[in-house]
């Protein structure tokens, strides 16, 4: 069996870190992640041995069980680094900040239900918002 361990060695990335992240939190980005799998072409066994981490890690990632924004960012850009050597689609992969922050504003609007639409400070989005002061 293929380790867990990192290609830097520096921790698991089958491990969520001990955050409580609900199941298909990270749809978006694992459905990019899947479709830069396959154009490179690439099988997930493939990737997990040139990522140097469980079959099942990658499987998780891809159906959005395990979310990439879990995984530590030293190593996510290492993963990206792999990616993009292997001949996985550089704009793609540029894209894949952008599917992390839709599946944060995703998880933010199904865990916060229909009552917390006046909770706006606390929208992954908040700090992108740009307020204007009048000046008397």
């Amino acid at each position: 069996m293929t380790s867990t361990r990192s290609p830097i060695g520096s921790g698991k990335l089958t491990g969520v870190r001990g955050s409580r992240r609900q199941a298909g939190d990270g749809a978006v980005t694992g459905h990019l992640f899947k479709i830069i799998r396959e154009r490179m072409p690439c099988t997930q066994r493939g990737l997990a041995e040139l990522l140097d981490v469980d079959p099942a890690t990658v499987q998780g990632w891809e159906s959005g069980r395990r979310s990439l924004a879990a995984v530590p960012s030293a190593q996510f850009l290492l993963i990206r680094r792999h990616l993009l050597r292997r001949g996985g689609d550089p704009a793609l992969l540029a894209l894949l900040d952008v599917a992390l922050e839709a599946d944060s504003v995703i998880a933010h609007a199904l865990a916060a239900g229909a009552g917390a639409a006046d909770e706006f400070r606390s929208h992954p989005l908040s700090g992108w918002v740009c307020t204007r002061t009048a000046l008397t």
